[in-house]
């Protein structure tokens, strides 16, 4: 079972080593492609060994990446029996107690493309410290809710055309329990920083800065979001299973509502402990 990893950067000092060295242990460095896009900061060269795509800086198009992943993925399935792709604040975990990892998962799974459970990892502000990026993440941080747009089909075995944001494809949508772990809340500071940038960025049409415009919100606003989060209720799962509470009557609804719909969990789950340690 031969597995590439696929991500697309543009200054990311924070989120990419995390991505890296995740999927690195997974599936080997040399099966973690980086496709550059115009970075200047040096994070992705300062990596060990990623296979990387340097490409010029363009204005950011949204269209025009999705379909270049899309075409990616297309090229690397001829050598590769299965790729993943996220963006470089996701980490995709099969469930540590029915799985070795990622390599054990696909070569178990029957469909061709499978749909993460999506999962916002938030920093409890008041309880929990700034992150020490030295340190794995889930040693650090607790705390994750359930957000449907984030429920992506990111793996498959078969060519595919996703759509904006990588949030919908061309293939049937089939739920494991495998599950996207999205770092945009995971630390104040950090995501601060990345505001900062993302405001800034040069955007190829109307339609992108209109798509974009959480990526473009003030520090107060996306602060007050942090907070927000941080004083939800909080549940105790005892495990994260699609078959099982507090999972399955959100997919449930998911199947239900139309597409696009946000639903979204009213508490803050606590991660099981088989996931601590893993990123």
């Amino acid at each position: 079972m031969k597995i590439a990893a696929v991500t697309m950067v543009y200054n990311e000092p924070e989120y990419l080593p995390i991505w890296f060295k995740y999927y690195s242990s997974q599936i080997g460095a040399d099966n973690c492609f980086v496709v550059d896009h115009g970075s200047d900061d040096q994070s992705v060269r300062l990596l060990s060994h990623p296979s990387t795509f340097y490409l010029p800086r363009t204005p950011q198009d949204e269209i025009k990446r999705v379909d270049s992943m899309s075409r990616l993925a297309g090229l690397l399935l001829n050598y590769y029996d299965v790729v993943i792709y996220t963006d470089v604040d996701e980490i995709v975990v099969p469930s540590p107690t029915k799985y070795a990892g990622l390599l054990d998962f696909c070569s178990k799974t029957e469909v061709k493309t499978v749909t993460a459970v999506g999962l916002n990892v938030h920093q409890v502000l008041g309880d929990e410290d700034m992150l020490d990026l030295a340190r794995p993440v889930t040693q650090q941080r607790h705390w994750v809710r359930f957000v449907s747009p984030m429920c992506k089909p990111l793996i498959t075995s078969t060519p595919i055309k996703w759509g904006r944001g990588f949030h919908t494809c061309d293939q049937p949508t089939n739920f494991a329990d495998v599950y996207l772990f999205h770092l945009r809340y995971f630390d104040l500071a950090i995501g601060l920083r990345r505001l900062n940038q993302t405001r800034e960025l040069a955007r190829a049409t109307s339609r992108d800065e209109s798509a974009a415009a959480h990526q473009r919100i003030a520090d107060s606003d996306f602060t007050n979001l942090m907070r927000a989060a941080s004083e939800m209720p909080k549940l105790i799962p005892e495990r994260f299973s699609i078959g099982d509470m507090p999972i399955r009557p959100l997919l449930e609804q998911m199947s239900n509502a139309s597409v696009g719909a946000d639903i979204r969990s009213d508490a803050l789950w606590r991660i099981p402990r088989e996931f601590e340690g893993i990123f």
